[in-house]
């Protein structure tokens, strides 16, 4: 596995997770605390810190934008992001 494919899986994982909270989930400027619970949750699970892990929601949600907009397998378009 690559990086990036680690990258966009850990972020699908928290993704998945912090939705099971329900709420507002569209707001970046307030992390409330079930979201940090899952952010902590998710990145000592992976033995990595909260903002790598929220780093790879953002990557996570970037690929599936470019794939729902261009088309093909997610896994392809995470490995041609930068």
């Amino acid at each position: 596995m690559t990086p990036k494919q680690r990258a966009y899986l850990i972020g699908k994982q928290y993704q998945e997770r912090k939705q099971d909270h329900g709420g507002d989930r569209r707001s970046d400027v307030v992390v409330s605390t079930s979201q940090s619970d899952t952010l902590k949750a998710v990145a000592d699970e992976h033995k990595i810190g909260r903002a790598s892990v929220y780093r790879a929601a953002k990557f996570a949600e970037a690929v599936d934008t470019i794939t729902e907009n261009v088309g093909g397998e997610k896994h392809q378009s995470a490995e041609t992001a930068t």
